[in-house]
């Protein structure tokens, strides 16, 4: 079972992982080769970036991946209806290939025995904040919506909705693996009650009298016991 099929098993969610880190060396030829090299990483998603590596949808691509270290309970083939502990973590040198791409980054598929089919990609076009969708190209964009920029760039985008119209949307980029970034547009706000109404202000508020301003002492009752003679 490789890393990646052994990751999938495990019930872990995926905030309670830590990211793995991961760059490009084509020179690199195995896992020791990838712990040694001091080589700038990134732990965001992978992204290949085409430009840089010369490669294009379809093709074979290796990287170097490190997987913080994890224990994770899989089923244990030799003793069926029993589990077992795995400890995880370390470099890896993996094989993927590239799959669905866009603005020269494509995403990585890893080398798992089973991939999910994935669904098609959007067809869309970057514009800016100003502009609208009026101006389609001759050519859009079908693919994932990944842009090169750095995080937290605003940017803004047409996308075709059901009915074949172009809908802009104003985002920025987020989760990048180098310079290959995802458009995210803003969240929509969170359903749920509506808040509660703020305080009246100073003018909202009634008249104070003159004794209010005075405090008013606590009353505190005494009782005295007194004991009767015979």
């Amino acid at each position: 079972m490789s890393l990646f099929a052994a990751i999938a098993c495990t019930s872990l969610s995926a905030a309670q992982r830590p990211s793995p880190s991961w760059y490009v060396d084509e020179s690199i030829e195995n896992r020791k080769q990838c712990e040694r090299t001091k080589a700038l990483t990134t732990n965001g998603p992978i992204y290949i970036d085409t430009a840089k590596n010369n490669k294009a949808a379809g093709d074979s691509q290796k990287i170097c991946i490190y997987f913080p270290p994890a224990r994770i309970t899989i089923p244990d083939k030799k003793n069926p209806g029993t589990n077992k502990t795995v400890n995880l973590g370390g470099w890896r040198h993996d094989e993927g290939k590239l799959s669905h791409c866009a603005n020269q980054c494509c995403e990585w598929d890893p080398p798992v025995s089973k991939i999910g089919k994935k669904p098609a990609p959007p067809t869309w076009f970057e514009t800016s904040e100003r502009d609208g969708c009026d101006a389609v190209p001759e050519e859009a964009i079908a693919g994932p919506l990944l842009i090169r920029g750095i995080e937290w760039e605003p940017k803004a985008i047409c996308i075709q909705n059901k009915e074949g119209e172009y809908e802009k949307k104003l985002g920025h980029l987020r989760n990048c693996g180098f310079k290959c970034c995802t458009f995210t547009p803003p969240r929509p706000p969170p359903r749920g009650p509506p808040p509660p109404p703020p305080p009246p202000s100073r003018e909202q508020l009634p008249p104070r009298r003159d004794y209010d301003f005075f405090p008013v002492p606590e009353v505190v009752e005494i009782v005295q016991e007194v004991e009767l003679e015979e």
